[in-house]
């Protein structure tokens, strides 16, 4: 007896554990139905919203108003009113209240709910009016509905829970003495009563013969698997036929009823039979064929009826069971046994969701549903995730990945251009780009994968670019961002020829791929993208090329390598400047004319002469190259050109310097010769930009003259830093004998002073700075005539340079003389000119002088040459206090036209 309660209990159990997920599906599917329902009203009011005018009045097929106006006047007209516009309606009339409970048909085209006036409220105060939607009359309202189905479902499950308890009382009571099989013959004849009461009542009860049909089927379930499972009196095969059959005819009576509930059961209790009735037997083949039954009824029953979660509920049955058998009864020696089913599992599913955009409705859709987008891209992921646990090697998974993204193409390529599938064909696109992006790393090696995704990147991106696709240029980016990983994780060590290796031919291959997009990007007039891609593809072609010569080039050629790649670059980009980006490649070539110039201080520090070795070789070919790539910005706008021809002239203005110091250097000249070779070129391009502008400007001859204001700056501070350097040079002049102001240095530097003199009264010079020029100029005057006098007294008079200068009294009275002698030419040319500016700078050279006596000279009063300082000094002022006297004052505007004057 207490078998049969336990017996009864369980199957109890087993059925609820069938029925609830019905519930829940139900219930799902129900509030879903009366959400779109409620949506479509609210769009309908919306509709009607706006093609009425706000406060239009708008005479509605009904018109309760004027029924309530007629009932005050006679009710008998309201009566024949009434049965004008609805024959069965049925009118009770309240003080003030009519309700309408038959069904009223809106006019073809118009809303479920009949407009009323902007004044009605006014006219029907306190009136309450029902106007109820189509169909009501046909059948019970929606709400009505899914109470009596939830009653039905209740009740049904009260009846399991009577049946429970009444057998068990009656069993305590000893009613019950009939064997084990009549009782559950019993059972099963009572269910099959139910479901034929079911199927009566299908079209007058449908949702309560609907659900009769799903707990009569659920009830001979239960009893099959108690007759199988606890009384042994079923064997397993016979058991497992008599589900499918059971399952076989729920479907179609799901089908044939329209009923997604009754699918859904016979699904569930479909993929639940071989997991209950399983005798542990391990055979996997009958198992996935069963499966594959269950699956091929799944797409049949597609095939007339759309129940998205029924496709979904069987996908996660089949895969879930399958991927769970294959953790724990997987082996190698199962495979081509196990196969066959994961590719019909994978084609099912991949077909379903076609069927369903066949059967939906209004045409083209213009997205998949969710279900069916879970179906779409799980599909191939669970598929995959099947094979890796199968086969387990890099080569075969790769073909697999592949073979994935060949269906998937091919499907997509098939059904893209349809209207009601062509949601589905773009998904299927991505899922054979992503999958065929997965195979290339598993079949290749990482330089092969570089080079696949970057050209795979280049011909998405011109795609995406064509079509106007934005995901696609997304997957672009991607497929570039893949490659750049790639090329970063692999191993570069194993090259061992130059440029003839993957990892330069991979590198090369991710540089040009992403100036290629660079250039459709800037066709295309995307310019942030293009800036990106060519800044990226610049970044690579400049590393791997590089990385190429450090690696095989010998290090004392390391550096005209890298200027030849330098101007192999400017050319290549002086090509390529009409399909790219305008600016970009002007500010890249500069960049690198900027960089030739570092590299040429470097080569200067390294190795001295540049031209040693293959440097003259090199320095030829930049040469070349980097006139060709400055007549490629002639036509330039900004200020790129400006940068790169301005070190075009410094790095020759440099190279030539450093050239002829080795050359004098090399034939043992004295100091002075060595300086002189370091400032001459400097000291010539200044020149050349002063008075020749047109041969120094070429090839952008016709726009120098925007930029020469600023060369020339910038070429006269390199000027006076090596002026600056030469006051402390001695300047021996050997081979040659010493000739005050005749020596190689001392002339450089009047060409230097001279130089500044002229630039500060050119139209070079900004006329707010003229002022400051012309006073650069007499402080550069005057510290070099104070140079050259203590160098001729090194010279001249053999007074070491520059220790014993200092304290020597020939140079202290040398220069006591020189200051005068330049005070006294101030006052003098100040006092002939009636310029007192002029006058006042002599002033001030005289006064320094006479300090200088002070502090200075006074210490060598014991000697001649101190003597000689005083009474020169006394002399030259005597001289000038008769010849030039203190100039008038002037107003400022009389001073104004002399202020030029202030330096000779």
């Amino acid at each position: 007896m207490d078998e049969l309660v336990i017996g009864i209990v369980a199957l109890f159990f087993a059925g609820l554990a069938l029925v609830f997920p019905l519930l829940v599906v139900a219930l799902w599917v129900k509030v879903g139905a009366l959400l779109k329902r409620v949506q479509v009203l609210e769009e309908d009011i919306v509709a009607l919203n706006r093609q009425q005018p706000l406060g239009a009045r708008v005479e509605p097929a009904f018109q309760p108003e004027k029924a309530i106006v007629a009932v005050r006047a006679e009710a008998q007209v309201v009566q024949a009113a009434a049965q004008v516009v609805a024959p069965e309606a049925q009118v009770v009339v309240p003080e003030a209240q009519v309700v309408i409970a038959s069904p009223i048909e809106a006019p073809t085209g118009a809303s479920r709910h009949l407009p009323f006036p902007a004044g009605g409220e006014e006219q029907a105060t306190g009136a309450s009016r029902h106007l109820p939607t189509r169909g009501e009359g046909k059948s019970a309202p929606i709400v009505a509905r899914l109470q009596d189905n939830l009653l039905a479902i209740i009740g049904i499950l009260v009846i399991f829970v009577g049946i429970a308890a009444f057998l068990r009382y009656g069993a305590s009571e000893g009613w019950f003495s009939f064997p084990i099989e009549l009782r559950l013959s019993g059972i099963g004849v009572a269910a099959i009563g139910a479901l034929g009461f079911g199927w009566w009542q299908r079209e007058k009860r449908r949702e309560f013969g609907l659900t009769l049909q799903g707990g009569a089927i659920g009830v001979l379930l239960m009893t099959l698997f108690a007759a199988f499972k606890f009384y042994e009196l079923v064997p397993a095969t016979v058991a497992l036929y008599m589900a499918v059959v059971l399952v076989a005819a729920c479907g179609v009576l799901a089908v044939t009823q329209n009923s997604g509930g009754l699918a859904v059961l016979a699904i569930l209790a479909g993929f639940a039979s071989p997991l209950l009735m399983s005798t542990g037997s391990g055979n996997h083949v009958a198992l996935f064929s069963y499966y594959g039954v269950l699956n091929l009824a799944i797409l049949a029953m597609a095939w007339w009826r759309t129940w998205p979660w029924l496709n979904l509920l069987g996908f996660i049955f089949t895969f879930g069971v399958g991927i769970f058998w294959g953790v724990l009864g997987f082996s190698p020696d199962k495979l081509w046994s196990t196969l066959p089913f994961l590719v019909l599992f994978f084609a099912l599913y991949m077909a379903i969701p076609f069927l369903n955009a066949r059967l939906a409705r209004g045409g083209e859709r213009k997205a998949m549903g969710f279900i069916d987008a879970c179906l779409v891209f799980g599909n191939p992921i669970m598929t995959y995730v099947a094979l890796t646990m199968m086969l387990m090697e890099k080569m075969p998974l790769a073909y697999a990945a592949f073979g994935i993204a060949m269906v998937n193409a091919i499907v997509a390529a098939v059904f893209m251009a349809r209207a009601p599938y062509s949601s589905l064909g773009r998904a299927h696109a991505w899922i054979a780009f992503v999958f065929a992006s997965f195979a290339v790393p598993l079949a290749f090696s990482e330089r092969v994968t570089v080079g696949v995704f970057a050209l795979a990147g280049l011909a998405i991106t011109w795609s995406g670019l064509r079509s106007g696709q934005v995901l696609q240029r997304a997957a672009g980016y991607l497929l570039f961002f893949l490659a750049t990983i790639f090329f970063l994780v692999a191993d570069a060590s194993t090259a061992t020829t130059a440029v003839a290796n993957a990892n330069f031919m991979s590198g090369l291959i991710l540089a040009l791929t992403a100036l290629g997009a660079a250039a459709l990007y800037q066709h295309h007039k995307d310019h942030d993208s293009a800036g990106l891609f060519f800044v990226w593809g610049m970044g690579w072609w400049v590393g791997i090329g590089v990385y190429e010569i450090v690696k095989f080039v010998a290090n004392t050629h390391q550096i005209d390598a890298v200027l030849v790649f330098l101007g192999a670059t400017i050319a290549l980009l002086a090509l390529a400047y009409r399909f790219m980006a305008a600016g970009l490649v002007a500010w890249t070539m500069a960049l690198g004319f900027i960089a030739v110039f570092a590299l040429g201080i470097v080569q200067i520090v390294e190795q001295g002469d540049v031209f040693v070795g293959h440097g003259l070789f090199a320095w030829m070919v930049f040469a070349a190259l980097g006139l060709l790539g400055l007549f490629s910005l002639k036509r330039s706008p900004g200020w790129a050109p400006a940068w790169a021809h301005s070190f075009w002239l410094f790095s020759w203005a440099m190279v030539l310097s450093a050239w002829l110091v080795e050359r004098a250097v090399a034939f043992e000249l004295g100091e002075g010769w060595v300086f002189a070779s370091a400032l001459a070129p400097t000291l010539a391009l200044v020149v050349a930009i002063l008075f020749l502008p047109r041969v120094v400007g070429f090839p952008l001859t016709a726009a120098f003259d925007k930029w020469r204001p600023h060369t020339m700056f910038t070429a006269l501070v390199a000027l006076c830093a090596l002026w600056l350097v030469g006051l402390f040079v001695a300047g021996d002049a050997a081979p040659l004998v010493w000739i005050p102001l005749l020596n190689p240095l001392e002339l450089m530097l009047i060409g230097a002073l001279a130089i500044v003199m002229v630039w500060t009264r050119c139209e070079l010079v900004h006329k707010n700075l003229k002022s400051l020029g012309a006073s650069l100029g007499a402080i550069m005057m005057f510290v070099t005539v104070s140079n050259i006098t203590l160098r001729n007294v090194h010279h001249l008079a053999d007074v070491a340079w520059p220790a014993q200068l200092w304290g020597s009294p020939v140079a202290q009275t040398s220069l006591t003389i020189v200051w005068s002698l330049l005070g006294v030419l101030y006052w003098v040319l100040g006092s002939k000119r009636a310029n007192r500016g002029v006058w006042l700078v002599g002033a001030i050279l005289m006064g320094l002088a006479l300090v200088k006596l002070m502090l200075i000279d006074r210490s060598h009063l014991g000697d001649l040459m101190g003597i000689g300082s005083f009474m020169g000094y006394g002399l030259l002022c005597l001289v000038v206090g008769y010849l030039a006297p203190v100039p008038p004052s002037r107003t400022p505007e009389q001073q104004a036209p002399d202020s030029d004057e202030a330096t000779p």
